[in-house]
């Protein structure tokens, strides 16, 4: 990819908070709504615990498929973003620096991880602290944006 080409990808990522997440396990196709982060190189992170079932589907087959896109409400305003990717959990030196990637775009997040201030809250602040991070190193990402012509796509491929 450009210099360009990153940077569109990378200003979409910015745009959004949401992936939807789909694995191939033993009891069939999944598809999860996370909450994710980005980094420079496109990698995208987040964080959930390895009782849910995504999370064991991506360990035993980590060839994963992910979009970021909004609900519309008409043809012409779709925009989004189809990848192809292959997921991991990061290694625990990674976690940290994660981390602050993952509070930098949700900053409420890192707020109520200082100083819950509810039961619920209390309760996010330990499935935080209990879950893992996972990594999705795009091999492919397809960018749909029917604001330029129905159908119109630009195929990155990256080099992980």
């Amino acid at each position: 990819m450009s210099p360009e080409e990153t940077a569109t990808v990378g200003a979409f990522l910015d745009s959004y908070s949401t992936l939807t997440l789909a694995t191939q396990g033993p009891d069939g196709p999944w598809a999860a709504t996370v909450f994710f982060a980005h980094d420079t190189a496109l990698d995208l992170y987040f964080i959930s615990s390895r009782a849910t079932r995504h999370i064991r589907d991506l360990l035993a087959n980590p060839e994963v498929a992910a979009t970021v896109t909004t609900d519309l409400d008409d043809w012409e305003s779709i925009r989004g973003l189809q990848i192809a990717a292959r997921a991991e959990p990061i290694a625990p030196g990674e976690r940290d620096a994660v981390t602050d990637l993952y509070l930098k775009k949700f900053p409420a997040v890192g707020r109520l991880l200082k100083a819950p201030q509810t039961d619920s809250e209390e309760k996010i602040a330990k499935g935080f602290a209990a879950s893992e991070f996972f990594r999705l190193r795009p091999r492919t990402i397809r960018l749909v944006d029917n604001t330029q012509g129905f159908g119109h796509k630009l195929e990155f491929t990256l080099p992980h």
